[in-house]
Order: C-alpha cells, then sequence, then structure tokens
C-alpha cells in the first residue's frame, strides 16, 4: 500500500527537519524579575495601606508598628477570609484564593512569626505567615531591590509605586466588572 503523495512529502519533510524546543525559566530574564519584583512590591504596599496612612510612602513605611496595628492586619486577614468563604459558600465553589487577595502581598520569602498564624499563602498547605511588621519589613526590602535597579527612587520618596497603583485602580474601574471578590481600596484616607 502506498502512502498518498502529501503524507509522504509530510514524512519526508519531519524527517530533515529537526525542532528544538528551548523550555525557557523567566527568572532567568531579569526584567521579568524586576516586574515580579515591582508586582509583589506594589500588592505589599497596597495592604499596607489597609492599615497606615500618610504624606507619602516613605513615611508610611517609616511609622512604627503598634499592637493597634496588628491587631487591625489580623482582622483585616480574618475578614477577607470570612468574606471568601461566604462567597465561595454563595457560589457553591471550593475556596480559592483571588489575584488581588491580601494573602498575594505576601511571598514565598516570609519570616518568623511569633505571632499567631497570619496570612496563609495557601491553602490546605504549611501555613507561611507574617505579621504586619514582618510585611512591612518584606516590602523595605522589596524596595530596597528596587531601588538598586532604578525602577524607584528615594528622591521621590517611591512614587513610581503609589502611580502605578494608581493606574492599577484607574484601569481596573475603567474595565467590565472582573470576577475579583475585592475591590482596591482609595488610597486616601477617610
Amino acid at each position: 500500500m502506498s502512502r498518498p503523495r502529501s503524507l509522504s512529502l509530510a514524512h519526508s519533510f519531519l524527517h530533515q527537519t529537526s525542532l528544538v524546543l528551548t523550555r525557557t525559566n523567566p527568572l532567568a530574564d531579569p526584567e521579568a524579575v524586576q516586574k515580579q519584583l515591582f508586582s509583589r512590591a506594589k500588592r505589599r504596599v497596597l495592604a499596607i495601606l489597609k492599615v497606615h496612612h500618610g504624606s507619602d510612602l516613605e513615611a508610611v513605611l517609616a511609622q512604627q508598628v503598634t499592637e493597634d496595628d496588628e491587631d487591625l492586619w489580623a482582622r483585616l486577614v480574618d475578614e477577607e477570609d470570612e468574606e471568601e468563604q461566604r462567597q465561595a459558600q454563595a457560589q457553591r465553589r471550593p475556596v480559592v484564593a483571588q489575584l488581588d487577595d491580601i494573602r498575594k502581598c505576601v511571598s514565598a520569602f516570609s519570616f518568623p512569626s511569633s505571632r499567631p498564624s497570619r496570612l496563609d499563602l495557601t491553602q490546605g498547605s504549611s501555613s507561611h505567615s507574617m505579621s504586619f511588621q514582618e510585611l512591612k519589613m518584606a516590602t523595605l526590602s522589596d524596595i530596597l531591590e528596587l531601588r538598586k535597579t532604578g525602577l524607584v527612587s528615594k528622591n521621590d520618596k517611591y512614587q513610581a509605586i503609589l502611580n502605578a497603583l494608581a493606574r492599577d485602580i484607574r484601569s481596573k474601574r475603567a474595565s467590565p466588572p472582573s470576577l475579583s471578590l475585592f475591590e482596591l481600596p482609595s488610597l486616601e484616607h477617610a
């Protein structure tokens, strides 16, 4: 039985052509790493702004963390978890962390906490947690890394991060409603 001519040509082409698939690591790309670091810093700053307020980001980051701040942070995390549970039950779906969920502000590089469990990174896995103080320290660490890359500057009190958050908020308001459970808060203190 002979092969149809088109199949023979395809078979011949495949024998003469080698295909090389190269898997690239996005973390090997310095721009991708910087973009990821900037996004994580924005998420963390947004979470911090839910507790601390100030005239500029440098002032917010410089504020001392009090027990009241830690308690407020714990309440915010608990409220978000409860809301997520309610929404999941109402929609009869499993609880899945949202993209703009407070827990997303915490990276895999969390610090050990002396406080009770806070901000589980993932549902159903080992508990990694961050207190509000640890969140601020991790954010400062991110900002120092971003300063090295030139993406943010101490001269303008890290305004680039706030500008990016403002752009994100404007684009979110301009786009059709998303499936996100949690809206971005106003950057102004009420």
